[in-house]
């Protein structure tokens, strides 16, 4: 996509909207116990929460400090699982349009690809969810879009104090959380 220095995107570079397809590639947490998926979430860093649907299962959920012994309490309490922002905020690409989200995607794999591994979060297609870290916490950013057929969409960048769905069926769809390019927070992606 780069050409010269300057990005260039072209219809043909997006795949056709069935390419999003809802295949698992094996990272996907199909099958694990909230526990199992909790305990491989903490392995690699990052900090798990319950879920019901989207919504945490715990008062004062933005402050959980997880640990094998919470996790152990909690054991498969909710059929669900989120993880804090706090310091792996998560580039949320809330566009229902297939090519508009897809734009936004390419121009964020061109921007982190240079600094590591993206690792990208299907729930309701065509949006989708980009994962990221950080070494000091933020608040959400957001920016709201309107489309030339008055759609409204938005762009987020979840921080301290927000949390993302990462395993088990999405309250809309029914169908598990998808993770694409064989990455997830739950599976080995060094």
């Amino acid at each position: 996509m780069r050409i010269g220095g300057s990005m260039k995107m072209t219809m043909d570079s997006f795949p056709t909207p069935t390419e999003h397809s809802r295949l698992t590639d094996g990272y996907d947490p199909v099958g694990m116990t909230p526990y199992e998926i909790r305990l491989a979430m903490l392995a690699n860093g990052y900090v798990p929460i319950p879920l019901d649907g989207k919504k945490p299962m715990l008062n004062n959920w933005q402050n959980t400090l997880a640990s094998k012994d919470v996790l152990e309490k909690w054991a498969n309490i909710g059929p669900n699982t989120g993880m804090l922002t706090r310091h792996t905020p998560v580039l949320d690409i809330d566009i229902l349009d297939e090519v508009a989200a897809q734009m936004v995607e390419a121009i964020a794999r061109q921007c982190l690809e240079d600094v590591g591994q993206v690792i990208i979060r299907i729930g309701l297609p065509p949006k989708r969810a980009i994962l990221l870290r950080t070494d000091k916490p933020f608040k959400k950013i957001i920016r709201k879009l309107t489309a030339p057929d008055g759609t409204s969409h938005k762009i987020e960048v979840l921080g301290d104090g927000q949390q993302l769905a990462v395993a088990g069926n999405h309250p809309d769809t029914g169908q598990p959380y998808v993770w694409r390019g064989g990455r997830s927070p739950v599976g080995d992606h060094t």
